[in-house]
C-alpha cells in the first residue's frame, strides 16, 4: 500500500471529481482516474483495484441520476450483461496476478491508444453515455477487495469526490450535452500520461 500523503490525496480528490464528471458524460474516466492514482506510487493492480471502488460511488450516483431521467436502455444493458460479467472477473483475476513491471507499462501503453483513439475520433463526445451500475462492476470490485489489492484511504477519499462529479456531470449532459468534454479529457488525460510515463524511465 502506498503511503498516504495530503499532497498526493487532495490531486487523487481533484482528479477524481473530473474523471466522474466525464466518465458520466461520455465514459473513458479511467484514463484520468487511474494515472493519478498510478503517481502516488500504488503498484497498478492496487491502482486499478482502488479506482473500482472509487467509480463505484461515482457509477451508482450518474446512474440513479439518468434513470430518474429515463436516459438508460434496460434492453441493451441486459444484452451486454453476461459478456460484461465474464469478461470483468477475468481481467480482475489477470490483473491482481500480473507481475507489476509487466502491468504498469501495458496499462500505460492501453491509455495511450485509447487517447489516440480519442484524438481521431471526430464523434468522440457527441453521443452521450448512459451510466448504469451494472453487477458486473461490482464483481469486478469485489475480486480485487479479496485479493488485497484496494487501498481503501485513497479510495474512499477519491469515492466521495467521484459522488460529486458524476452528479454534475450526468446533470450537464441531460441539460446541455457532451460537446465541450472532448479537450478536456484530452489536455488532462496527456499530462497525466506524460507525468506517469517520466516516472517510470526516470
Amino acid at each position: 500500500m502506498a503511503d498516504i500523503e495530503l499532497s498526493a490525496l487532495l490531486l487523487v480528490i481533484a482528479l477524481g471529481f473530473l474523471a466522474a464528471f466525464i466518465d458520466a458524460v461520455v465514459g473513458g474516466g479511467g484514463l484520468i482516474s487511474i494515472p493519478a492514482l498510478l503517481a502516488t506510487g500504488m503498484t497498478p493492480a492496487t491502482a486499478l483495484g482502488t479506482n473500482k471502488l472509487a467509480s463505484a460511488f461515482g457509477s451508482l450516483t450518474s446512474s440513479l441520476k439518468f434513470l430518474r431521467a429515463r436516459h438508460v436502455d434496460f434492453r441493451m444493458v441486459m444484452k451486454l450483461f453476461p459478456l460484461s460479467f465474464i469478461l470483468s472477473v477475468c481481467g480482475a483475476l489477470v490483473a491482481v496476478r500480473m507481475p507489476g513491471e509487466v502491468l504498469k507499462p501495458l496499462v500505460l501503453i492501453m491509455l495511450i491508444f485509447v487517447l489516440i483513439y480519442t484524438l481521431v475520433k471526430k464523434d468522440w463526445g457527441g453521443i452521450e453515455k448512459k451510466a448504469v451500475f451494472t453487477r458486473e462492476k461490482i464483481v469486478f470490485l469485489v475480486v480485487f477487495i479479496i485479493m488485497g489489492e484496494v487501498n481503501y484511504t485513497y479510495g474512499l477519499a477519491m469515492g466521495a469526490s467521484m459522488i460529486i462529479g458524476s452528479y454534475a456531470g450526468a446533470h450537464m449532459a441531460i441539460s446541455k450535452g457532451v460537446g465541450y468534454v472532448k479537450a478536456l479529457f484530452i489536455i488532462v488525460t496527456s499530462i497525466l500520461i506524460l507525468a506517469n510515463l517520466y516516472d517510470f524511465f526516470w
